[in-house]
């Protein structure tokens, strides 16, 4: 896919902290749907990661976005699959960005997006995981 976009990110996926714990909730290829893993276990599946801080919308409104969060985990196994047929949506929404293109499963940019649209943010169209890099304040590599 990133060959096809010419992307400069391949993956995107939300930090949820609890009390003193770190996760990661994502949906991806490898798992074939939506988990939320520890982040010192998500991790190792990466040499390059970062962690973008969001805008103040999105930041100023976690409980929102934790809710959508949670209500999202609790869905059926099925609606929490990975889309693979959205993959050629969010391509096509790079070429036509004008263009709303409808999805009923999540990839992995999508996914973060639906999180992120509790707080009223949008985007217009089908998120890709350059979008997203493009929406935050700032990008700290995690070391």
């Amino acid at each position: 896919m990133r060959i096809l976009t010419g992307e400069s990110f391949s993956h995107s996926a939300i930090a949820l902290k609890e009390e003193d714990t770190l996760f990661v909730v994502e949906t991806r290829e490898k798992t074939g749907g939506t988990v939320k893993i520890l982040f010192d276990d998500w991790i190792k599946d990466y040499s390059h990661a970062y962690l973008g801080i969001p805008v103040a919308q999105i930041a100023d409104n976690r409980v929102e976005i934790q809710k959508r969060i949670y209500e999202y985990l609790e869905k059926p196994k099925e609606e929490k699959k990975y889309g693979y047929w959205t993959l050629p949506l969010v391509w096509l929404n790079q070429l036509m960005p004008k263009k709303k293109f409808k999805n009923t499963l999540n990839v992995c940019s999508t996914l973060v997006q639906y999180f992120w649209n509790a707080t009223k943010w949008k985007i217009g169209k089908l998120a890709d995981p350059g979008d997203l890099a493009l929406s935050v304040l700032v990008l700290y590599k995690i070391e």
